[in-house]
Formats: C-alpha cells, structure tokens, sequence
C-alpha cells in the first residue's frame, strides 16, 4: 500500500506543479517547461519520498501537503520567467465557440472555463513527462549504445590498413537468383 501512495504522491505533486506554473502563467502566455520545472519536480518527488520514510503522517494527509507544495512551488518557479504573451485563438485552447458568451449560465461558463484551464494544464504535463521520459529512459540508451557499438567500423582495428577484406563468394547460377 505504501507503494501506491508514492505513486499517487508523485502524480499529484506534478498536478499541482503544473497547476500553479499554468495558473501564474496566465489565460494568454504560452508556457513551456524547462530544466529548472524538472529539477524542482525531482525536488519535490524527493522531499515528498524522504519525509514519506522518515516521518509518520498519514499518507492522505502528506499527500494533500505536498499536492499543495507543488501548486506553490509552480507559482513561484513562473514569476521570474518573461512568459510569451502571444494571443492564442481559442479553438486551438479547446474551449466551445459560442457567439452569445452572456446567454450562457453560469455554470456553462465555469464548465468551460475549467475546460480551458485543464486544457493548457495537460499541455504542460504532457511536455514535462515527455521531458523525464527523455532524459530518464533515453538518454541512458542512447548513451550506452553510442558507447558499445561501431556500426560504421570506424573504430582502431590491429591492422595496418583501415581497409576490410573482402569475402570471397562463388559466382554461379543459383547465386545469380538468389539475388531478390
């Protein structure tokens, strides 16, 4: 059980983060992660593991505090930021075109509205994800078969030449048709 609360620990302190980084943000700023929303996700994800171990409170009740952490670490982590203010049409935000905003009652309007706002949110979390996905799975791959392989043979080889030798092969009929 305690596994899952970390997992769910982990998924909502990046909510929350996102949340308060879009908030601040604003309705027309473009926001895109960058190195320092991981470092202070990782921060966070951290922190929240270490007094999850060290100290008893409720999973619930931790999970809550560090859900709140993160909308306030996002806050902060956006202030110093000089955002992209660029007026984005609102079909590409998903929000409903509706000509007659003032007819709408007010719970349409807070419908969309939210709609709107999670919207930009899963943008933001979905191009963070997309981030640790590179930087925690790839990368390492990448690096390791840069390290291991050769596939172009480039490497020092004990010859004197750089040159391969050549396998001989038996030129006859049946090679001729095997060539498809």
């Amino acid at each position: 059980m305690e596994i899952i609360a970390f997992i769910i620990l982990i998924l909502l302190s990046q909510l929350g983060y996102s949340i308060g980084a879009v908030a601040k943000a604003g309705k027309s700023a473009e926001l895109k992660p960058q190195i320092i929303d991981l470092l202070l996700l990782l921060a966070i994800w951290a922190s929240g593991i270490y007094f999850g171990l060290t100290i008893n409170f409720s999973n619930w009740f931790m999970i809550l505090i560090w859900l709140c952490l993160g909308i306030i670490t996002g806050v902060v982590a956006v202030l110093p930021r000089k955002l992209n203010t660029k007026t984005v049409p609102q079909k590409a935000i998903g929000t409903v075109e509706n000509k007659d905003n003032k007819s709408m009652n007010l719970f349409k309007r807070l419908w969309n509205n939210y709609k709107e706002f999670m919207t930009r949110v899963g943008r933001f979390q979905t191009a963070v994800s997309l981030a640790f996905f590179f930087f925690i799975v790839a990368t390492p791959i990448a690096l390791a078969v840069k390290m291991t392989s050769d596939p172009l043979g480039l490497k020092y080889h004990d010859n004197k030449t750089q040159w391969l030798d050549r396998i001989e092969t038996k030129a006859d009929l049946e090679q001729s048709k095997r060539q498809f």
